[in-house]
């Protein structure tokens, strides 16, 4: 428990000292400062440090090393599903005798690249974005889990800026390019021709309304029967594994989700983000990605809630929007600390980077099978 509290704190704190650095450069010489500058170099490098590092971090983190040690071995492996840019990269490094290690930290550095490039131009943003990663149980956590898929997603991320600056060729190749990562990317295809400048989501009361309908059909979400429906098209986008079972996800692993501190915490700051969006456009005036960054997670809010009582399988695709969580808890927390409501800022900031030290107290007070992949491990321990 200390050990996995000190490396989650103490690469947090890290990161945002670095991030802060570099933002204050930039402001006090009033120009760009280079993606490449020493802080990003730093900052890059620990996050592959702590990625790469880590033993059994990530539920998923067992499935992936084994693949990786069984072609290191010229086994066979038992999935023969994998999108051919995984496999070529794990072969590359399997291949070669490369420890897992580098592997491994090949991949958050991806993921985490991909995040702070996105946000270069806007490095005030950068400081709680690096303590959201860390602190916030939604980002590293699921990051460490999913990798492919994770991976995709962070890269929409980057991707946003071909929508705003409308180069449709570049956000094609960008979205195919990802589904030889994981073929579930082939979805955000059709999100580079929403109209996004003509759905205007500025009535707060209105938002939370339907933030609220969406709870309340979450609570039994017995429609989801329909869902059966679309098993060919998970089949599709890479969850062939779930479709051949998606009956008797929908009709015996439907679930209660019990409001607990993570999720409670993690809902509140979302409708916080939904409730002061109006005076951060106001705030941000000119910033062309917070008005698509609030769309994509507004809808990705929505229907997390909607579909929280089902299996798993039904949230992963959401995640794609759910990731703008990120840059706009950031968004909130600046706009907040300029305008000098300390008392809102504090207590988003409690709801928001205590997640992990609630993880990890569950699954030290109450262990779990699923629990135990949140607690920090080094490979060499």
């Amino acid at each position: 428990m200390i050990e996995s509290i000190l490396v989650y704190s103490g690469t947090a704190f890290l990161l945002y000292l670095l991030a802060k650095s570099a933002a204050n450069r930039e402001s006090v010489c009033g120009g760009k400062i280079s993606f490449g500058c020493p802080e990003f170099i730093l900052s890059i490098c620990l996050f592959g440090f702590i990625t790469g590092a880590r033993y059994g971090v990530g539920v998923d983190y067992p499935t992936y090393l084994d693949v990786y040690q069984r072609i290191q071995n010229n086994l066979s492996i038992t999935r023969d599903t994998f999108e051919p840019g995984f496999v070529f990269v794990t072969k590359l490094f399997a291949s070669h005798g490369v420890h897992y290690f580098f592997y491994f930290a090949l991949w958050g550095i991806l993921q985490f690249f991909f995040i702070y490039y996105a946000l270069k131009d806007r490095k005030f943003l950068l400081p709680y974005v690096a303590l959201c990663i860390m602190l916030n149980s939604a980002f590293f956590l699921n990051w460490m889990n999913g990798i492919r898929q994770c991976l995709a997603i962070c890269a929409f991320v980057f991707l946003i800026k071909f929508i705003v600056e409308r180069k449709l060729s570049k956000y094609i190749v960008g979205v195919l390019l990802l589904t030889l990562i994981h073929r579930s990317a082939i979805l955000l295809l059709p999100f580079y021709f929403l109209p996004y400048n003509k759905i205007i989501l500025n009535k707060k009361y209105l938002n939370v309304s339907i933030l609220l309908c969406c709870v309340f059909i979450g609570i039994v979400p017995s429609w989801l029967h329909a869902m059966t429906n679309f098993s060919d098209l998970l089949g599709a986008i890479g969850y062939a594994d779930y479709a051949d079972q998606m009956s008797l996800m929908v009709s015996e692993n439907l679930r209660e989700t019990a409001w607990g501190p993570s999720r409670t915490s993690s809902f509140l700051v979302g409708c916080a983000i939904i409730w002061f969006y109006p005076d951060m456009v106001k705030f941000y005036k000119g910033d062309r990605y917070l008005p698509i960054y609030f769309f994509l997670f507004f809808i990705g809010m929505c229907l997390y809630n909607a579909f929280i009582n089902t299996s798993h399988i039904f949230l992963r695709p959401i995640e794609y929007f759910t990731i703008f969580k990120l840059p706009l808890i950031a968004y909130l927390l600046y706009y907040l600390k300029q305008n000098g409501n300390n008392i809102a800022f504090l207590l988003i900031s409690v709801l928001t980077f205590s997640q992990i030290f609630i993880e990890v107290y569950k699954a030290v007070a109450q262990p779990v099978e699923a629990s135990k992949y949140c607690l920090y491990k080094f490979f060499f321990q």
